[in-house]
């Protein structure tokens, strides 16, 4: 319960000083030239202040998912091998000879 409480007021205090908080996964720890690019797109999209949360996931396998607000970007391998998957299934495929 407090730890509930402690939270809903961080969250409360970043809504009054504008600060937006983004959720980046990737499959290795980001780069400092890497976290300073993703930080600069968002701020533009934003127009305030973005605090990073970094998560490592190697079952992404690479790529990124990146969560702001209630948008989410999956640009992760596991997410494109899984979509050229159902592709293959959904498709009769026949190799050229």
């Amino acid at each position: 319960l407090v730890v509930d409480m402690v939270a809903e007021g961080q969250r409360q205090l970043r809504v009054l000083r504008n600060i937006q908080e983004v959720s980046v996964t990737t499959a290795v720890p980001l780069t400092d030239d890497l976290r300073s690019r993703i930080l600069a797109q968002v701020a533009q999209v934003h127009k305030g202040e973005v605090e990073m949360k970094e998560l490592v996931d190697p079952d992404i396998l690479g790529g990124y998912v990146l969560q702001l607000g209630d948008q989410m970007i999956d640009a992760s391998v596991k997410r494109q091998i899984k979509a050229l998957g159902r592709e293959l299934t959904e498709h009769d495929y026949e190799p050229e000879l």
